[in-house]
């Protein structure tokens, strides 16, 4: 047992100094460090990259919420449009149900309206030119 006590030592020291030499002896090959640069810049793109389409993400889903907040706005201004036309609607009927048969609704507001003939006149130059404009 002692004799393979002593060869478990020596194996381990075999490893240690193997290990040691390894680390002492300037790292890594011309080869392995120019791949460890390329690695490493392709890592740095790789996390560019996902930080460019991690903020599109994140502005797509603040453009969602918005447009959802939108559509509830809009269903509640539906809402309240819709009770309103309805309300008018029944007003609207109640006055012409209450009114006699043949009696004309006198209506609540009136407008002055211009005849083509109460326009000013303008210069038939002006006329014949295209110039007028008609409102």
């Amino acid at each position: 047992m002692n004799r393979r006590a002593n060869q478990n030592k020596a194996l381990l020291g075999l490893l240690a100094l193997s290990g040691l030499t390894g680390c002492l002896s300037g790292g890594y090959s011309a080869d392995e460090r120019s791949r460890l640069v390329a690695m490493e810049a392709d890592g740095k793109a790789l996390s560019a990259s996902a930080d460019a389409l991690e903020e599109r993400l994140m502005g797509s889903q603040a453009a969602l919420e918005m447009w959802s907040e939108l559509g509830r706005r809009h269903q509640s201004v539906s809402a309240m449009a819709c009770n309103n036309q309805t309300a008018h609607w029944q007003s609207m009927l109640h006055s012409v149900a209450r009114a006699e048969p043949g009696e004309r609704l006198q209506p609540l507001a009136s407008a002055d309206r211009l005849g083509r003939r109460d326009l000013p006149r303008l210069p038939r130059m002006a006329q014949a030119s295209g110039q007028a404009k008609h409102w």
